[in-house]
């Protein structure tokens, strides 16, 4: 199973260094001197970890592969995937395995579906589409998200009041 660990943000000094979006906890681990990652654009070369470093509150990384701004430069916005059996730690997921879930209110009564998970500075966030077209979003906390049911294809949400709630005009 591909699992994303980065997206690959803007290209950092002449060297060929990049900015990282990290979608993992394991960050010593899978950006270990040597661990090969690959893009998720096929038509790129996969790139081997050669350094990691904190800039400010942003992560820069060394790959082997990339040597100047300009090949760097080739591999902004791409998702960084490693091939992994790993189950994910209790009450922590992957981004794929929410998508599509169906979302329950506390009742049971089907609302509306995941369609992403974002990686936020603070927490994640739901993206929940409801039935009626809009779109919320939804702090991935257990106070509002009390239950998620991989086997059920269902989780269930305790939004805050009003958030879920037609706006004015709508049906």
């Amino acid at each position: 199973m591909d699992v994303i660990v980065a997206k690959v943000g803007a290209p950092v000094g002449l060297k060929g260094y990049v900015r990282l979006e990290i979608r993992t906890d394991n960050i010593r681990e899978r950006f270990a001197k040597g661990n090969i990652l690959r893009p998720s654009n096929p038509k790129l070369a996969p790139l081997t970890v050669k350094g990691l470093r904190k800039q400010g509150a942003k992560i820069v990384a060394a790959f082997e592969e990339l040597e100047n701004p300009e090949t760097a430069a080739n591999y902004r916005g791409c998702e960084l995937l490693v091939d992994s059996d790993e189950t994910a730690e209790p009450d922590a997921y992957y981004p794929h395995q929410l998508r599509g879930l169906k979302v329950l209110d506390l009742d049971g009564q089907e609302i509306g579906t995941v369609t992403e998970l974002i990686f936020s500075v603070g927490q994640e966030i739901l993206e929940i589409k409801l039935h009626s077209g809009k779109v919320v979003l939804l702090p991935f906390v257990l106070e509002l998200v009390p239950e998620v049911d991989l086997d059920a294809q269902s989780v269930t949400v305790d939004p805050p009041a009003g958030l879920f709630e037609l706006e004015a005009g709508e049906e």
